[in-house]
């Protein structure tokens, strides 16, 4: 609080903020800036973990892609559902006889990722590449989302920041 006062002669001359006034401005300024930074670093590494999950997942897509042309037998993505969220991806191929095979889990999805949908429960290529339907994949966190797109005929995947 700034200090007013009179001198002898009746002039008012005003004062400065005492010591401790100054030091708790500042003691709640840092603690202030504190919290921010904490919850800043915080969605700051949700963002980068959602885009790590939406570059992974376009790789993925090219690797099973690239294994249906060079085997000459239809490869896939499944998404794995669990507790009503996708919680995984598994790789699959098909037989001759046109049952699916399990490869291996390509990837676990982070449970802090809090959105993740896909339109199909699956995509699928051919021995061409070409995929067996138009996909879209949304993921993201609350201030970021990517679209990850597979066009049907060519099975081009493309990644974008919405």
């Amino acid at each position: 609080m700034l200090r007013n006062s009179q001198t002898s002669s009746g002039e008012l001359h005003r004062g400065a903020f005492t010591l401790m006034e100054v030091m708790a401005a500042l003691t709640l300024t840092a603690l202030l800036a504190a919290i921010a930074s904490r919850q800043f670093r915080f969605e700051a590494q949700n963002v980068l973990q959602a885009e790590q999950v939406a570059e992974t997942i376009r790789l993925e897509l090219a690797s099973v892609r690239q294994m249906a042309i060079l085997k000459s037998e239809p490869h896939g993505l499944a998404f794995v559902k669990s507790k009503g969220r996708i919680s995984g991806i598994e790789r699959f191929r098909r037989d001759n006889s046109g049952k699916r095979i399990r490869l291996d889990t390509a990837y676990t999805v982070p449970e802090s990722l809090n959105e993740f949908s896909v339109n199909r429960s699956s995509v699928e290529f051919d021995s061409e590449g070409a995929a067996s339907g138009a996909t879209r994949l949304s993921l993201g966190t609350e201030r970021r989302k990517w679209a990850i797109d597979i066009y049907a005929v060519t099975g081009m995947v493309r990644v974008t920041l919405k």
